[in-house]
């Protein structure tokens, strides 16, 4: 039996979440996917997850924002952040 294989994704662009899940399950992790910052907090409470994939531009909470709530839930969780973003600042 596969341990420590939950995963959150929130992703807000459905084709690209459905790509992302789908490689995720061939290689035997659990995904349970949210479609904005909200619905992923929301799931990220009231589930056991071993890793977050946030994006970071999402609708009603952003990817940073979400983080910074979970963080205050679980210090210790990984996230990895996902962007379409090309521009730099400085």
């Amino acid at each position: 039996m596969m341990q420590n294989r939950n995963l959150l994704l929130v992703e807000d662009e459905p084709f690209l979440a459905k790509v992302i899940e789908d490689s995720l399950k061939q290689k035997g992790y659990t995904v349970t996917y949210a479609t904005d910052g909200k619905k992923g907090y929301n799931l990220f409470l009231n589930g056991t997850f071993n890793l977050l994939i946030l994006d970071v531009m999402l609708p009603h909470t952003d990817g940073f924002t979400l983080a910074k709530r979970v963080r205050k839930v679980n210090e210790v969780i990984p996230i990895l952040f996902l962007t379409a973003k090309t521009a730099t600042e400085y």
